[in-house]
């Protein structure tokens, strides 16, 4: 298994010392090679279970295993991209992608030879010494891509990242990161509110609802690649899927009243 999550919870203390309830008992596994895409309302806790997996906070119960390892700080088997594009400003292109390769004690030669690999992968060899304010948002999301990728993660874990991008953008880097998942080799799990993005993405699609946030249902998506938006199976799963998601925000609705 790429990712193991065994009965995860995680609880919170407000200012006011309440204790929140953010998960509860979270399990599933992701096959290796696999792009599991979660989906759900705001407040489900889908960017809380990417952080526990990545080691950026702990479990207030239950256990994260990532290829059969306990998950721990700092782990070199995670790369993350975040929503925002977190470059390092004062920082050039293959310097930013170089950076995890850096901060392990790689070589200066070896890391710029990675980080060009990286660059020509992602279509952004031209921009090895441009800085990150010269470049569009998408190649800003480019760059953080290729840096994830950098330390040969076992999985990537993707938090919204092409959200604050426009449609076209958008559907170019779903291209671009299927292109890359084929290459690479790599796990993904992969955080998104938009229905039809884990649709076009995920072999596997896991709605999250409620509060604490518990996993809904679990959806195979049996299309082959390349995937067609408009094609029947596309639009029914479609529907199924936002109909689910619909029916946990009623349900929680009446409950909160």
């Amino acid at each position: 298994m790429a990712v193991r999550v065994v009965a995860v919870g995680k609880n919170f203390i407000t200012e006011k010392k309440e204790n929140i309830k953010a998960l509860d008992k979270i399990t599933f596994a992701q096959e290796k090679e696999e792009i599991l895409c979660i989906v759900g309302p705001t407040g489900c806790g889908k960017t809380t279970l990417l952080r526990l997996i990545a080691g950026l906070d702990s479990p207030s119960e239950g256990e994260i295993y990532i290829d059969d390892k306990k998950t721990e700080k700092n782990n070199v088997l995670i790369g993350f991209v975040f929503q925002q594009y977190s470059l390092f400003p004062w920082r050039n292109v293959i310097n930013n992608v170089a950076f995890g390769l850096e901060i392990k004690g790689v070589a200066q030669k070896e890391r710029y030879k990675r980080g060009r690999e990286l660059l020509q992968l992602v279509g952004l060899e031209k921009y090895i010494n441009a800085y990150p304010y010269e470049l569009s948002g998408g190649m800003q999301q480019r760059v953080a891509i290729a840096r994830a990728l950098a330390i040969n993660p076992e999985t990537l874990l993707m938090d919204e990242p092409f959200g604050a991008l426009d449609e076209k953008t958008r559907y170019y880097l779903q291209d671009e990161l299927i292109n890359i998942w084929q290459k690479q080799k790599s796990s993904i799990i992969f955080v998104t509110h938009n229905i039809d993005e884990a649709i076009y993405l995920g072999d596997r699609i896991m709605i999250m609802g409620g509060q604490p946030g518990k996993i809904i249902k679990e959806v195979m998506i049996n299309i082959e690649r390349p995937r067609a938006r408009n094609s029947k199976a596309f639009l029914d799963y479609h529907l199924f899927i936002r109909e689910t998601i619909e029916d946990v925000i009623e349900k929680q609705t009446k409950e909160e009243k």
